[in-house]
C-alpha cells in the first residue's frame, strides 16, 4: 500500500510539474543567432538596416541548402539559365518570408521559450513555442545541420516546402517565365508585419474567445487530489477496521460463510 501511494503521489507531481527546456549545442546556437536577427530588427531605422537584417539571417538559415531542397523533377527539366533564375527567386522568397515573420515578433513583442531539442535523420531538431502558444502544437522548429537551419516549420507547415507545393502547381499551369515573374514581384513587395488576427494558431488573435470548461492543467489536478484522497482513505480504513470473524456453515463447500461488509 505504502508503495502504490509513493508511486501516486509522484507521478501526479510529475504532471503538475512545469516542462523544463534541454538547452543543447543547437539550441544555444539557434538562440544566440536569432537573438542577434531581433536586435538588429528591433533598432531604429537607418540605412541598410534591411541588408542588417538579412546578414544575421543568413548566418542563421543555409538558404542555398533550403534553395535546392525546394527543387523537383520538374526543375530538372528547364534550361541551366531558367534553373538558376528560379533558384534566385525561390531563395529570395524565403528569405523575405522570415523577414515578415521577423517584423511581426519585433513588432507584437512576442515571446519565444526554447523546450527542446532532439536528434533525427536529418540533423539536431530544436523545438520552440511563441507565447501564448496554441494548445497542442508545437509552434516553431528548427532543424540544424552543422552550424545553420537547413528547415523551418511554423506550426507543423514547413516553409520551404510549401513555398514549392506553390511554385511546381504554378509551373504546371504557366509557363516558366510567369513563374518567375510572378516571384520576382512578390519579392520585390515591401517587408511589412502581420497583424495578429491574420496568421490560423501562431499569433494570439486580436480578440479571443473565452475557453469554456476546465483547463488541462487544472483537470490533471483534480485527477490527482481526487486520487489521492482515495487512496490515503483507503490506507486509514484498512488500518482501524478491524478483521471481520468468519462463520462456520455446514451447507457450503468451503464450510466458511463472511458476512457481507
Amino acid at each position: 500500500m505504502r508503495f502504490w501511494w509513493a508511486a501516486l503521489v509522484g507521478f501526479g507531481l510529475a504532471l503538475l510539474l512545469p516542462r523544463v527546456a534541454h538547452a543543447g549545442p543547437a539550441t544555444k546556437l539557434v538562440e544566440k543567432r536569432l537573438d542577434a536577427v531581433f536586435n538588429v530588427a528591433a533598432a531604429k531605422s537607418s540605412p541598410g538596416k534591411r541588408q542588417r537584417v538579412r546578414k544575421a539571417l543568413a548566418a542563421l538559415f543555409d538558404y542555398d541548402a533550403m534553395a535546392r531542397a525546394m527543387e523537383t523533377e520538374r526543375w530538372a527539366k528547364l534550361s541551366p539559365g531558367k534553373r538558376a533564375q528560379l533558384r534566385k527567386e525561390a531563395r529570395e522568397a524565403l528569405i523575405r518570408e522570415h523577414e515578415v515573420l521577423v517584423a511581426t515578433k519585433v513588432k507584437h513583442g512576442l515571446q519565444i521559450r526554447f523546450v527542446d531539442e532532439k536528434q533525427s535523420k536529418r540533423g539536431r531538431v530544436v523545438i520552440a513555442e511563441v507565447a501564448p502558444k496554441r494548445r497542442g502544437a508545437e509552434d516553431l522548429v528548427f532543424v540544424v545541420r552543422g552550424t545553420r537551419v537547413i528547415d523551418f516549420e511554423l506550426s507543423g507547415m514547413s516553409l520551404q516546402r510549401a513555398h514549392r507545393s506553390q511554385i511546381t502547381r504554378h509551373m504546371r499551369r504557366h509557363p516558366i517565365d510567369k513563374t518567375i515573374s510572378k516571384l520576382r514581384k512578390n519579392n520585390r513587395k515591401p517587408v511589412e508585419p502581420m497583424p495578429t488576427s491574420s496568421v490560423n494558431g501562431f499569433f494570439p488573435p486580436k480578440r479571443p474567445r473565452k475557453r469554456s470548461g476546465m483547463s488541462e492543467e487544472t483537470f490533471v489536478a483534480a485527477v490527482f487530489a481526487t486520487l489521492t484522497v482515495a487512496v490515503i482513505a483507503n490506507h486509514i480504513i484498512s488500518r482501524i477496521r478491524p478483521a471481520t470473524p468468519s462463520v462456520t456453515h455446514p451447507l457450503l463447500p468451503m464450510g466458511k460463510l463472511v458476512p457481507s461488509r
